[in-house]
């Protein structure tokens, strides 16, 4: 069923049509009928960008359902994009491999602060007001995002999402003490 020419298309927001996200792309596909990790596999932002458009599901309002979900798909692809690496073997995959967990990490930043993402545009994306969020995110991220192709980004990510992991599990726990 998928990416054939009877599915439905949407409209990529002019917010979030910003490179190296979606380059060369002014539509989206209809995932609906997938589940969440299949969703996130083929278009991270699915949900933040159909929310634009009147979507019902809104799993950034329920984070400690799916934020591990996404902290788990960044470390099922560490491994291949650490191999390219270490072989000097970046390619075109690699690099859609880090462009997607690039977006990974945006989404968790969000979701972990009950928000969609609005813009892909980080210096208008008011990342400063998380409240759950890895010291200087929004200058590292930048940093990433104009040398994803390079190995000093992907351990500037890493480095993001364990700071991020430890908060948001930081985060989780005092809450649950809390509610007790």
């Amino acid at each position: 069923m998928l990416e054939n020419d009877q599915q439905k298309k949407y409209d990529i927001p002019v917010s979030f049509r910003y490179d190296p996200f979606f380059k060369n792309r002014e539509t989206f596909l209809d995932y609906s009928c997938l589940n969440i990790s299949e969703t996130i596999d083929h278009e991270p932002f699915y949900y933040d960008m159909l929310v634009l458009q009147s979507q019902q599901e809104k799993p950034w309002e329920s984070p400690n359902k799916y934020v591990p979900l996404l902290f788990e798909k960044w470390k099922q692809r560490v491994p291949k994009i650490n191999n390219a690496f270490a072989k000097r073997k970046i390619n075109a995959e690699t690099n859609e491999l880090m462009i997607h967990c690039i977006s990974l990490f945006i989404i968790s930043l969000y979701w972990s602060n009950n928000s969609s993402v609005k813009s892909l545009n980080i210096e208008d994306a008011n990342i400063l007001k998380n409240k759950i969020k890895p010291i200087n995110v929004e200058e590292r991220l930048l940093f990433i995002i104009k040398n994803y192709t390079k190995f000093h980004s992907f351990s500037q990510l890493k480095q993001l999402f364990i700071e991020h992991e430890k908060a948001f599990y930081k985060k989780a726990a005092i809450d649950k003490l809390k509610n007790r």
